[in-house]
């Protein structure tokens, strides 16, 4: 599963979470092709991509998934724990 953390459309700011179906985006992502300019072999790949999902709320950022941050705050807490109260 390949995961990008991207800059979203304003109008999904307000919502959660949304969901566009692969038929749409597909649609949006060979438009956008055409328009730019790219080779037919990029624009035939475009039925090859899955959906999308927008995730504004709880998603982690800069890329970082779930457990590496745990693992991040756990490696602090010790750290900080070490080093400033023992």
């Amino acid at each position: 599963m390949d995961v990008t953390c991207a800059p979203v459309p304003s109008k999904y700011d307000d919502v959660p979470f949304a969901y566009i179906p692969p038929s749409q985006w597909q649609k949006q992502i060979r438009d956008f092709r055409l328009k730019i300019g790219c080779s037919e072999e990029k624009i035939n790949q475009t039925e090859q991509i899955s959906e999308l999902f927008i995730c504004n709320e709880r998603c982690i950022q800069a890329g970082i998934g779930y457990v590496p941050s745990l693992i991040m705050l756990l490696s602090f807490s010790i750290a900080f724990i070490k080093n400033c109260l023992i």
